[in-house]
């Protein structure tokens, strides 16, 4: 319920970390992954990842593990379809240093107090840390 701590955790100038499933088509190769971790120019901005791991295979495709620092608006979306992926689902597995755990589609937890605390020390760290810049 605390309006300011979610959009602070989710405005991009806030360079939360944002850790993603990403179930694509196929995967991206050695090469696609350190281009997408440089950056690729788009819509007049500069995506990235932070980091993306090599890939798990499934019968549906491949999922992806990606975490970003800033997470722009359809941020995952637009870097696969600029590699000609197809994205057929994403699932943020944590935010900050808060995790889904094991909850399903439609479920939901309030967040503990100490969760609470941690996400607020980190925002305040990001913010001095984006002061001393």
């Amino acid at each position: 319920n605390d309006g300011a701590l979610t959009h602070a955790l989710m405005h991009p100038k806030h360079h939360i970390e944002k850790t993603y499933r990403v179930w694509v088509n196929k995967p991206l190769g050695f090469h696609q992954r350190a281009k997408a971790m440089r950056g690729i120019p788009n819509q007049g901005e500069t995506l990235r990842f932070k980091t993306i791991d090599e890939g798990v295979h499934t019968r549906q495709g491949v999922i992806h593990t990606i975490t970003l620092e800033e997470g722009k608006n359809r941020h995952i979306r637009r870097m696969m379809e600029h590699f000609d992926r197809k994205v057929f689902r994403l699932q943020r597995t944590h935010i900050g240093t808060l995790e889904l755990d094991d909850l399903k589609p439609g479920e939901w937890r309030r967040a503990k107090p100490a969760e609470l605390k941690r996400l607020r020390t980190l925002l305040d760290k990001k913010s001095v840390d984006s002061d001393e810049e």
